[in-house]
């Protein structure tokens, strides 16, 4: 007596499956090699890290940036102890006009030269205004105590600069204050800014009433060190924090493509 087999039959297999591996294959393939886009979830991670990256190059002017800027307090404090304060301001001012019409001719980015050339022809009117060598660099000092009470006071009012320039920059997170932890580390790197600023200014103002003008040109040029620390530390953190959120709560994604 023969007995029907009890075995269930195996699901058909899909005819197609072997086109769509083939083809998810050659698109991750294609992707990598830059010869196609990555998907838009792929793709907006990838141009958000590119745009912050960007960013930190263009927030500190990478190394030539660095150098150009403190060039002219350089040329400030050294004429000004060599031949005195009118040759120095005319120096400074000078020298900083030389750059940004350097930079204007290579057609290289001029932001950074031009604000600089501003900051300092502003800065010599107040010096040769009032004869002291020392208000050369009241302008930075008031600058720095400025930005300082900004950063903190965003971060007081849980409305931190930190997050809303997070979002213009990488072009992505736009919906970081519905989203704890991002609004929390966006708090506490506020916070970061809002110490390095008033830190630079306290260590000038502090030289200033001391009447330290080598000093206070000391301070302006290595003034750079702690401004690109806290640019890195923010793409550092703020990158991880993203990275740990997106993983807690992948199903709303904090990233999309830049437009």
């Amino acid at each position: 007596m023969n007995t029907p087999s009890t075995s269930a039959e195996p699901d058909p297999v899909d005819p197609t499956l072997g086109e769509k591996v083939e083809h998810n294959v050659a698109t991750v393939t294609a992707a990598t090699a830059g010869d196609e886009p990555l998907p838009d979830a792929v793709e907006g991670k990838k141009l958000s890290e590119l745009n912050m990256r960007d960013a930190v190059a263009e927030g500190i002017g990478g190394v030539r940036g660095m150098v150009e800027s403190s060039v002219p307090t350089l040329i400030f404090v050294v004429v000004n102890i060599a031949a005195g304060l009118k040759p120095a301001i005319w120096s400074a001012v000078g020298v900083a006009a030389l750059i940004a019409i350097y930079r204007l001719l290579k057609r290289d980015t001029i932001r950074h030269a031009v604000t600089g050339a501003v900051g300092v022809a502003f800065a010599a009117m107040i010096a040769a205004k009032t004869g002291n060598a020392q208000d050369f660099f009241l302008p930075g000092i008031i600058t720095n105590f400025v930005y300082g009470l900004a950063f903190a006071v965003s971060a007081v009012i849980s409305r931190p600069i930190v997050g809303y320039a997070w979002s213009l920059v990488a072009g992505a997170h736009e919906n970081w204050r519905e989203r704890p932890r991002l609004l929390r580390a966006f708090v506490m790197l506020s916070w970061v800014w809002a110490a390095m600023f008033v830190l630079r200014g306290g260590v000038q103002l502090w030289l200033y009433l001391s009447d330290q003008t080598l000093g206070l040109g000391i301070a302006r040029i290595l003034g750079i060190a702690p401004y690109a620390g806290a640019m890195a530390y923010t793409v550092w953190y703020g990158r991880k924090v993203v990275r740990e959120d997106e993983q807690i709560d992948p199903d709303e994604p904090s990233t999309r493509p830049a437009s």
